[in-house]
């Protein structure tokens, strides 16, 4: 064979081989880290996972509040009424986690959710509100094996509230004004047109503002498991405790615990889809303002599997809320969200 030939034939090599090394090389790279057992985890926005491969996770929501009772009093301060009503919301998210060694991995995090009225009384009632905020936190590795991890996590967030409701103002104002004109009359004097406007015009009503703003923060600690039970299935559950100030409930004890069931059917039937179905509690969460406490949320996210660094899907997940004033509201939620592993 001619030396020509033999150049020939390892060029054809090379160009055949280069591209199915680097896909290799490439393939190892990108999520591996959320692997156990032969099983591919399936993220979840309704429940943190406790891997520490380095990601960036954006997702775009929307969704409906339906149920919102409002309780309407009259001038003597009695219930008159209350209110139904249904809220839209719009929201967007962007967290990056970097790993740094083979057992501690960093991450921030910003978003934003926007609210308004669907109709006339939800929008007089609610109006229209916006809160957004950050968070850093850090996953540290514990322990694990081929099919068992267990992480510790140290997370801190802050939100910031702005909003406009008109009935909360006006209720505020016409009980200031009912209480300076009683008190007039008990003093002795006669209610016309000019006394009306020397009341007005005593009045301080600075403590009343069409825009409402406030802020929340926690700080919590917990763990985080993901066990692979086959390579078709896997279970997460993390735990989260600590202490936060959240829009006027100050120093609140935080609990947060969650789990998910992650399935990849590529690895039963050959098809390149997987599901998380998530269940999660939380007694307080910075992302609402007034209108509820407690948080019960079920949902499922639906991913295309195929690739090892990368899960695009669509996020549905249906949520029980604790309102302030009694009662629930329930929130149905949908998010195309894409995380992408590096």
């Amino acid at each position: 064979m001619s030396r020509s030939s033999m150049s020939l034939g390892a060029l054809a090599v090379l160009l055949t081989a280069g591209p199915a090394v680097a896909q290799q090389s490439s393939n190892e790279m990108g999520g591996s880290e959320r692997e156990l057992g032969g099983h591919r985890f399936i993220p979840s926005r309704n429940v943190p996972e406790p891997f520490l491969a380095s990601r960036f996770t954006t997702a775009i929501g929307f969704g409906s509040v339906a149920g919102l009772t409002v309780p309407i009093y009259n001038y003597e301060d009695s219930l008159v009424r209350e209110l139904e009503g249904d809220m839209g919301f719009l929201s967007i998210d962007f967290e990056y986690q970097q790993q740094l060694t083979s057992w501690l991995a960093l991450r921030g995090g910003v978003g934003a959710v926007a609210r308004a009225g669907v109709d006339a009384f939800s929008f007089a009632a609610e109006g229209l509100s916006t809160v957004y905020g950050a968070n850093l936190g850090a996953t540290g590795r514990i322990l694990g094996n081929e099919r068992f991890l267990l992480s510790a996590t140290v997370d801190y967030s802050t939100s910031s509230l702005y909003g406009v409701q008109p009935i909360t103002y006006l209720q505020g104002v016409a009980g200031e004004v009912r209480q300076a004109v009683q008190d007039f009359i008990d003093a002795g004097g006669t209610v016309d047109s000019a006394s009306i406007d020397s009341i007005l015009g005593e009045l301080d009503l600075s403590e009343y503002d069409v825009v409402e703003s406030g802020s929340a923060s926690r700080t919590s600690v917990g763990l985080r498991a993901a066990y692979a039970a086959a390579p078709w299935l896997g279970f997460t559950v993390a735990t989260q405790s600590g202490v936060g100030d959240l829009f006027g409930r100050s120093e609140l004890g935080i609990i947060d615990v969650g789990a998910t069931a992650s399935l990849d059917f590529s690895k039963l039937w050959n098809v390149p889809v997987g599901v998380a179905l998530a269940a999660r509690y939380q007694n307080a969460n910075e992302r609402v303002s007034d209108i509820a406490s407690d948080l019960t949320t079920f949902g499922a996210f639906i991913s295309y599997a195929a690739r090892r660094d990368l899960a695009l899907g669509v996020d549905i997940s249906n949520a029980s809320l604790g309102q302030t004033t009694g009662g629930t509201v329930r929130v149905t939620r949908g998010a195309v969200t894409m995380t992408y592993y590096f």
